[in-house]
């Protein structure tokens, strides 16, 4: 199996896009999180929502454009 350039490049690109992401988010959620520690339990509560629907919003990403990969076909499509 050959792997092209252009496919090295995507990735490359898509590794430098999400490093510095993910950095940023996991860096606004521990001070999220610590705030909400040391405040009442609504604001504890309402932090603890928008990380849910977060996470289920990433689900829903991760299934939508890897899906096809995993099922075989090409569905992209709809």
């Amino acid at each position: 199996m050959e792997i092209q350039l252009v496919v090295l490049l995507k990735i490359a690109g898509w590794i430098l896009t999400i490093g510095p992401l993910a950095a940023f988010l996991l860096f606004a959620i521990i001070m999220v999180r610590e705030i909400a520690n040391n405040d009442d339990e609504s604001l504890k509560g309402l932090v603890s929502i928008g990380f849910i629907l977060f996470g289920i919003g990433v689900v829903f990403l991760v299934v939508s454009y890897l899906g096809s990969y995993f099922m075989g076909s090409s569905s992209g499509n709809i």
